[in-house]
């Protein structure tokens, strides 16, 4: 994962989120459920649609990449120990999502996403 200031390759996408961003850059991936949909074709076995579209990601379609809905921040060349939100607030830290999820413990923001989800389907 890349923040846009460290060279090493195993880091990020182009976009350095910026702390005055206070509005989600991708509304259209507001919703868990629309995030989730998103890794249709997703590569990475070890790793899940559930877990990256709780932790904010949404799926490129191309590679791993995935992107935040709310900071653009963007995540590649992801790992078997990596855990989704812990790498978003790691590598993006004024995200708002990410502020959010801190604010509200990672586990309650997670389980009102996945709820949303459930109900969607019913």
């Amino acid at each position: 994962m890349f923040n846009g200031n460290n060279s090493n390759p195993r880091f990020g996408i182009e976009t350095k989120p910026d702390a005055r961003d206070f509005l989600p850059k991708r509304k259209e991936y507001s919703s868990f459920e629309e995030r989730k949909r998103t890794f249709e074709g997703w590569p990475v076995v070890f790793l899940t649609a559930e877990r990256l579209a709780a932790a904010g990601f949404w799926y490129l379609g191309e590679g791993d990449r995935v992107r935040c809905f709310f900071c653009g921040g963007g995540v590649r060349n992801w790992l078997p120990e990596d855990d989704p939100m812990s790498e978003h607030r790691r590598i993006f830290p004024t995200c708002g999502f990410v502020s959010m999820a801190t604010e509200n413990g990672d586990e309650q923001l997670q389980s009102i996403n996945i709820k949303k989800a459930n109900k969607s389907r019913l």
